[in-house]
């Protein structure tokens, strides 16, 4: 008699994912998972393994959400009621498996939440923060903007105190987040590894700063980082993988550093063949750390790129893109495709609507769709 089939829930959704096929998110699947006795440890790898989908929240009459995916190479896109507006001055958008979020600090971090799961925009109410005193000439500092599975947890420069809150999804309300042991900061690279946001790095107007903090959001407990091996440099970008934050590229930098969040260490890379530059895309391919174009110092933006591999501590170029180098593009990949589109090109400020697939086992781009809206010029991250 034949035996039947079994299949891995994990298994199956991150072969469909990977796809991109529009599923519930890992994340909370692996929290199901835990509930039936998976070790922390595996929880914990799967969590930090969960990715965001290649998507962005755009501008197009009202807030957009949209989505490539790779199966039909096609853009899909949702968008928010007609009420919703464009912030005067500046806002702070962030995408995550779960849910993806668009706040305007000029009006207490209001705005708009997307869940990934139902495809349904929700209004995000005014916070207990005042970010009204933040900004530059044209835009806002970035702070600290954390998507959880259930919450969101924003925390950095503003007037205040207070200095952080968290949203809870389920229930739409606001509480307050302790005073950090850190003092606050706009610029910061930030991840959400097992539960907890990672902070480090940024700047105290424009002194940069070395130093950070977690915070467990199931606790409300701070803790800071060890000393780091290397400081902090303009153009900086982090990831995550495997339960720590990679912090790579920026002025003048030749290696990367992880900080491991379980066992509160540093490591850092071997050095690069080239300089990596400032603000490249940053994704995790696999076990290898995926950096895409960016600027060198007096020099056009780079078309070509680099992968580290994580494991065989080994660095490799990758060949030139089909599409024109840029400032801070987006990324996602899965184990066998690298995507990069949109980024910023500057005098003037202009956001790129193109982008490129690159396959992981060939060694070949090739253009995307191009994304059929644009990113407003008060989402971009400054510079």
């Amino acid at each position: 008699m034949a035996q039947p089939l079994r299949l891995d829930v994990r298994q199956i959704v991150a072969a469909l994912s990977g796809l991109g096929v529009l599923l519930p998110s890992l994340s909370a699947i692996s929290e199901d998972e835990s509930s039936k006795g998976a070790s922390s440890v595996e929880v914990e790898r799967i969590v930090t393994k969960s990715k965001a989908p290649a998507a962005c929240i755009a501008w197009k009459n009202a807030w957009v959400f949209y989505q490539y995916s790779p199966i039909d190479r096609k853009w899909h896109s949702w968008s928010t009621p007609p009420i919703a507006e464009l912030p005067r001055r500046g806002g702070f958008s962030s995408v995550a498996a779960s849910h993806s979020v668009v706040v305007d600090p000029l009006k207490n971090y209001s705005g708009w939440r997307f869940d990934l799961d139902q495809r349904h925009w929700r209004e995000i109410p005014p916070s207990p923060l005042d970010g009204a005193a933040q900004g530059g000439a044209m835009y806002y500092a970035p702070i600290v903007v954390a998507v959880l599975p259930d919450r969101l947890f924003i925390w950095g420069k503003n007037r205040g105190p207070p200095h952080g809150a968290i949203l809870d999804f389920a229930t739409n309300r606001w509480s307050l987040v302790e005073e950090a042991p850190v003092e606050t900061r706009w610029g910061a690279i930030s991840g959400v590894i097992g539960g907890k946001v990672v902070i480090w790095g940024g700047y105290r107007a424009r002194t940069k700063l070395d130093d950070g903090a977690t915070f467990d959001v199931a606790t409300g407990i701070w803790e800071t980082i060890a000393a780091p091996p290397m400081p902090f440099a303009y153009g900086m970008v982090g990831t995550c993988w495997n339960g720590g934050l990679v912090i790579a590229a920026g002025r003048g930098q030749f290696r990367m550093m992880i900080y491991d969040v379980p066992s509160k260490k540093w490591t850092t890379s071997t050095d690069a063949p080239v300089e990596v530059g400032e603000y490249p895309a940053v994704t995790v391919l696999g076990d290898r750390v995926f950096l895409w174009s960016g600027h060198v110092k007096d020099s056009p933006n780079r078309r070509d790129g680099l992968t580290y591999d994580l494991l065989q501590k080994k660095w490799e170029r990758i060949p030139a893109a089909p599409v024109e180098g840029r400032w801070l593009p987006l990324a996602f990949s899965d184990d066998e495709r690298a995507i990069v589109w949109g980024g910023w090109l500057s005098s003037p400020d202009r956001f790129l609507t193109d982008g490129a697939e690159f396959d992981a086992k060939s060694g070949i781009w090739r253009r995307l769709a191009e994304m059929p809206g644009e990113v407003p010029r008060q989402l971009h991250p400054g510079w």
